[in-house]
């Protein structure tokens, strides 16, 4: 470093003094030559040592926000003394005056410069101004960054961070201006120091100045430091006077005071010392004298254990360990020590899809892997896990479902792609068959496979059309004689419906085209989505002819009918019948006579329609009868 020095006034800092961040390092001379006769200077001002490593020095090209070159300096400056970087081609009289031959001197004059205190990452000098392209550069003064030779005013003692009043701290020179580079001429920096004291006296205190003040409160008093400028010196005073305390204290076998007495018994006692401020202060100290203690632990540890005192033990045994009790006597502590040792396991394990170990781990894949838990000692427990991930089953429905179907129909699911099936019906089987009831429905089936892995999967009806409801009385027509003419069919509901049947010509039924026999009849509706719906009766043709064999059927009373199962015949007269089914197959034989006065009772009947047959004074008679249960 160069050691030209030329001070106004020399500064020497007191111990206690703190500078203010702008009084430091900052650039002294700018030398913008022709070609490549290029040098930057900076200048200690104060009057300590600066260690250079804590500064950088930046070069900011054509208006970058960010750093272009950048130069750490090295060493230290001393107070009053010069650095200077040059760039590598400059002339002689430039290069003889270097501390270092750099490329942050490859500076056009609109290029700004920059120095930075790295442990407070704090900018103290420019030169320019950082993120902004002037163009050609930045006047200065009668000149400019360009082609000119700028040296620091001697007025100024440190950096300045607003290039709007920076500019006109710089005096100027003409291009290849030799004559200040390599020293600098600065009034210095004289800042003033301040300090903050907290005395303790006792009835009075004397200021550094003279000051003699006997309350208490914050004071400043001003002396000149050993560098001569003023340092300011708050004073947060405090007068003390003679003190008076009490405490308690317990000590092992015997206790020594503040003041140096030695006690060994247990009692109250004074003792007298100066307190902070100088003044007495009588302390009554309550002393309990204490005996030292003794205790037994039992203790289980992993592989080692740590005693209380710090011992490191790995073997199982009965140790004493001794460490200071409360009142700071010995504590002595018997130690039945049991050292544990980690454990291992090996498990086989099959999972469906991922296994989460007893640790918490989660693995997708078949492999070996090592789980670690704490066992009931707390040590490792390392389990040896042979896993097997076994898939899941890849379950399907196939079946006749559709978008719509009418209530009753009848389809078959059938499920594969598993060993099991369990459907949300309750069947356990694949094959899954199906009577629709109304609405939005929904069957699904859970498939188990070999490993015991499930999985689910549904089949749905968007809409199950409910059936209308159909009702048909054929009343008195239910039984008839074959050269009956043709009927009416009787009243039914809704209305609209379709007839059919051996016998049925539109919407009537012509006994002579049916014959003698039972006939089933049905009543058909087509509802909501096309569905049909229907119901069935039967008409019963007999051979009958003329009035008088309605008269003998008139007087025939079965009841209750319908029934459940049950019923009661009653005729006026001996009577020899049949019941028959709708098939006209013969059930049972029916006698009427004085012997069960003229009534019979059958029950156990199955849901259906029969038919009471037979000949009544020479009369053909059938009355139907109708099972509900």
């Amino acid at each position: 470093m160069k050691k030209h020095i030329t001070f106004y006034l020399l500064i020497i800092i007191a111990p206690f003094a703190s500078f203010s961040q702008s009084c430091g390092l900052f650039i002294s001379e700018y030398l913008e030559g022709s070609s490549n006769n290029k040098a930057i200077e900076v200048y200690n001002p104060t009057s300590s040592t600066i260690n250079l490593t804590d500064y950088v020095m930046y070069r900011h090209n054509n208006g970058s926000p960010t750093p272009t070159d950048s130069l750490h300096m090295q060493g230290t400056l001393a107070p009053g003394a010069v650095y200077i970087a040059v760039n590598p081609s400059a002339i002689a009289a430039i290069m003889a005056v270097s501390d270092t031959l750099h490329t942050i001197t490859f500076f056009n004059g609109d290029d700004a410069m920059s120095i930075k205190h790295k442990p407070t990452g704090t900018l103290i000098d420019v030169l320019g101004i950082i993120g902004n392209d002037p163009g050609v550069n930045w006047l200065v003064g009668t000149g400019a960054t360009s082609e000119f030779t700028l040296v620091r005013m001697a007025g100024v003692t440190h950096g300045n961070t607003n290039w709007a009043t920076a500019a006109a701290e710089w005096d100027v020179y003409p291009q290849n201006t030799t004559t200040f580079i390599g020293n600098h001429t600065s009034s210095g920096c004289c800042p003033a120091t301040t300090a903050t004291i907290s005395p303790v006296a006792c009835g009075s205190y004397t200021s550094p100045s003279g000051n003699v003040w006997t309350v208490s409160n914050t004071y400043n008093d001003t002396i000149p430091n050993v560098a001569g400028c003023d340092s300011i010196i708050t004073i947060n005073l405090t007068i003390n006077f003679p003190t008076a305390n009490s405490f308690s204290v317990t000590a092992c076998g015997m206790y020594t005071s503040p003041s140096g007495n030695v006690w060994t018994l247990s009692n109250t006692y004074n003792d007298t010392i100066p307190n902070v401020a100088g003044c007495d202060s009588v302390i009554t100290i309550n002393l309990t004298i204490l005996n030292p203690t003794s205790s037994t632990i039992t203790v289980s540890a992993c592989g080692m254990y740590t005693s209380p005192s710090g011992n490191v033990w790995t073997v199982s045994n009965t140790y004493n360990d001794t460490i200071p009790n409360a009142a700071g006597c010995d504590s002595v502590i018997t130690i039945n020590l049991t050292i544990l040792s980690p454990t291992s396991n090996t498990i086989i394990v099959s999972a469906c899809g991922s296994y989460t170990s007893p640790s918490g781990n989660v693995w997708t894949i078949s492999n070996t892997y090592n789980d670690t838990i704490p066992n009931a000692a707390g040590c490792d427990s390392v389990i040896t896990i042979n896993l097997t991930i076994n898939p899941f089953p890849s379950v399907t429905i196939s079946g006749s479902l559709a978008s719509n179907e009418c209530e009753g129909a009848i389809d078959t699911l059938i499920a594969t792609g598993a060993l099991t099936y369990l459907w949300n019906t309750t069947e356990t089987n694949d094959t899954l068959i199906i009577t629709h009831a109304p609405g939005n429905l929904l069957w699904e089936v859970i498939g188990t496979d070999v490993n015991g892995c499930t999985a689910t999967t549904a089949a749905s009806v968007v809409n199950v059309y409910a059936l209308d409801p159909v009702n048909i009385d054929l009343g008195a027509i239910d039984s008839l004689c074959v050269n009956n003419t043709l009927v009416a069919l009787a009243t039914s509901s809704p209305s609209g419906g379709t007839w059919s049947g051996t016998g049925v010509v539109g919407s009537d039924f012509d006994p002579a085209i049916a014959g003698i026999g039972t006939h089933a009849i049905t009543y058909s509706i087509v509802g909501t989505g096309s569905c049909i719906n229907s119901t069935n009766d039967s008409i019963f043709v007999s051979g009958c002819v003329g009035l008088e064999d309605y008269k003998a059927n008139a007087n025939l009373i079965i009841f209750p009918n319908p029934s459940t199962g049950s019923f009661t015949i009653k005729y006026t007269n001996d009577a020899s019948l049949v019941l028959i089914n709708e098939l006209g197959q013969s059930i049972e034989r029916l006698l009427l006579n004085v012997d069960n006065n003229y009534s019979y009772t059958f029950s156990n009947l199955n849901s259906g329609i029969y038919f009471i047959t037979g000949i009544i004074n020479e009369h053909f008679v059938t009355q139907k009868i109708i099972v509900t249960k």
